[in-house]
């Protein structure tokens, strides 16, 4: 039986180096959640993005129901995207 391996977004082939706009993180959160809707693993690869607005940080990261986002592994995030990620999913938390 062969394993399958979960899709993978690689943000910045979507969007560029530095990911800004509460528009775009929209539509790619609609696409994660709609991956997710199906059952699937996800893996978002943040290698090479430089630089995220805290808009598209809250967009993507922030609205993506716990329930999906237990489905998403985030990759490749430098330290600083790492915390900006967590601080978006944990403002919206509160």
């Amino acid at each position: 039986m062969q394993l399958q391996t979960p899709p993978m977004i690689r943000l910045v082939d979507e969007f560029g180096p530095v990911l800004a706009g509460r528009g775009r993180a929209t539509q790619m959160r609609k696409e994660i959640e709609a991956l997710a809707g199906r059952g699937d693993e996800i893996i978002v690869d943040l290698e090479g993005v430089e630089a995220i607005s805290p808009s598209f940080a809250d967009e993507l990261f922030g609205k993506l129901p716990v329930a999906i986002g237990e489905r998403i592994s985030f990759e490749g995030a430098s330290p600083i995207l790492d915390e900006i990620a967590r601080m978006a999913r944990t403002g919206r938390a509160q």
